[in-house]
């Protein structure tokens, strides 16, 4: 909701610059928050996004227990896990065995 929003920083100028002195960085916050859920993927809907996640859970140490992805990404991946299997070919007319009369 827009009011339970959260950004994670890049959108207000933390890409560019570094905290204020004894503050959190808002990425490391923001992680510290979607890692409540127990997440084993965190979607993110803009490049800062993936910027900004992926650093924290660098920060973290823990980039190889979260991945970082956009929604384009699992989107793709979705698409890919639901294409149809090849299907096998039928046999060649001359194959196929001749029935006798």
């Amino acid at each position: 909701s827009e009011r339970k929003t959260f950004c994670c920083g890049a959108g207000g100028g933390q890409f560019w610059k570094e905290e204020e002195h004894d503050t959190a960085r808002i990425n490391v916050t923001r992680l510290d928050q979607l890692m409540e859920t127990e997440p084993d993927t965190i979607a993110v809907g803009c490049p800062f996004c993936t910027t900004m996640m992926s650093d924290a859970t660098k920060a973290k140490g823990i980039e190889e227990q979260v991945q970082v992805k956009d929604v384009v990404e699992l989107v793709a991946d979705s698409l890919k896990r639901s294409e149809p299997q090849e299907e096998v070919a039928a046999p060649e007319a001359s194959e196929t065995p001749l029935e006798e009369s």
